[in-house]
């Protein structure tokens, strides 16, 4: 009976959000600035920047690009690269979770009708998807499966590729496998077949860097080339949902994994999660306590691309003791155990905590973008926390 009466509790809290995240979209879709005057909401990237920005490494997803820059040199400046937000690839918190199996594309690109979106796994399998571009220079791929030739990619860190063939509408010096003058479409092809090559009657084994490396040679680096290339970096790994913090709101920004509670408190609980928002939802519920049941339970299923999440817990009619919160978004979970103290003025007892962990905790993970415009690169760190 208690275990139906938790699941009617969480439905009727899982309609009402989505309820309300359907209202902000009508909201946010009315009031929407068009892409054009977005301001600082969308950064422009020139080639004169990225060569500013330009270092050499032997990791094959830092490497700077050479041939294109020295035949194109004369020129660079008066040519502009895609443009984008935080990043092309919509990860969360730079993770992808299995669970989920799906990554949004979007960004900006110029002077040409497609974009060809290449992922390469730890294991050396590779994905290509070709992504058209709208009149206003935009393109987008939702809920792109991550699976190559039937597989899924493989666990792991997995290199994420936007390429546009440039101004001549070719890719690299044109000249890929029997074509003379290859476009994406032709290049595509001709490069999935390289990965498939068989000998001895089985696929040629290559790893990740050297399939990138490959991929480099034949577009960014091949001589000729105008070829533009943004790179980015995930992990595709298994579902993590964490609590991070348990504190009274009246506490603000104060740091500490939990802080002292009080009857009467409202409770803030934050934590982070890679799984896409608006397809999952966090659920967070007093699961144990002297009156656990006097708790609502709590939903959300609306967080940002670093994976942070929050939700409230009202402590107005409760009884003092300790308490279990757990958080779950139907693939992990985790919990922490808070005790609540009895009103000021009353007889206080000390505040402890401790933590029962059922799903692996820290940091959910941190995203690297590395991006290659025709001879330039730069590179940022973005960090879950």
């Amino acid at each position: 009976m208690a275990d139906s009466s938790r699941q009617r509790r969480r439905l009727r809290v899982a309609l009402a959000v989505s309820v309300a995240l359907l209202a902000a979209l009508s909201l946010s879709m009315a009031t929407a600035t068009p892409a054009g005057e977005r301001g600082s909401q969308v950064r422009q990237a020139t080639l004169a920047d990225l060569d500013e920005r330009s270092v050499s490494s032997t990791d094959p997803g830092q490497r700077a690009t050479t041939d294109a820059a020295e035949n194109d040199s004369a020129d660079s400046a008066n040519r502009t690269g895609p443009t984008f937000d935080a990043t092309v690839f919509r990860d969360i918190a730079g993770q992808v979770a299995t669970e989920d199996a799906t990554v949004t594309v979007r960004g900006t690109a110029t002077e040409t009708d497609e974009v060809l979106v290449a992922l390469f796994d730890r294991r050396g399998r590779v994905l290509t998807e070709s992504v058209s571009v709208g009149d206003d220079g935009t393109f987008e791929e939702e809920d792109l499966e991550l699976v190559a030739d039937g597989t899924p990619l493989a666990e792991g860190r997995v290199v994420a590729t936007v390429l546009s063939p440039g101004r001549d509408a070719q890719v690299g010096d044109g000249e890929v496998g029997n074509a003379t003058e290859a476009d994406l479409a032709a290049f595509a092809a001709a490069f999935r077949e390289t990965v498939g090559q068989r000998s001895g009657g089985r696929v040629v084994s290559r790893t990740q860097r050297q399939l990138v490396e490959l991929y480099y040679d034949q577009t960014v680096e091949d001589a000729g080339s105008d070829d533009l290339l943004l790179a980015e970096e995930f992990v595709y790994t298994d579902a993590r949902t964490s609590i991070e913090r348990v504190a009274p709101r009246s506490a603000g920004n104060a740091t500490g994994p939990v802080e002292p509670i009080r009857v009467g408190d409202t409770l803030v609980v934050r934590g982070l999660t890679n799984r896409r928002p608006e397809d999952n939802t966090v659920f967070v519920e007093v699961v144990s306590g002297p009156s656990a049941d006097a708790f609502d339970l709590a939903a959300t299923e609306t967080w940002g691309t670093d994976g942070v999440w929050r939700v409230e817990l009202d402590a107005a009619d409760v009884q003092p003791g300790v308490y279990t919160i757990e958080a779950e978004d139907g693939a992990s979970s985790d919990s922490v155990r808070v005790r609540i103290l009895p009103r000021v003025g009353n007889a206080t007892v000390e505040n402890a905590t401790t933590a029962n962990t059922t799903a692996e905790n820290g940091s959910v993970g941190s995203h690297r973008r590395i991006s290659f415009f025709s001879g330039g690169l730069f590179a940022e760190s973005f960090s879950a926390r």
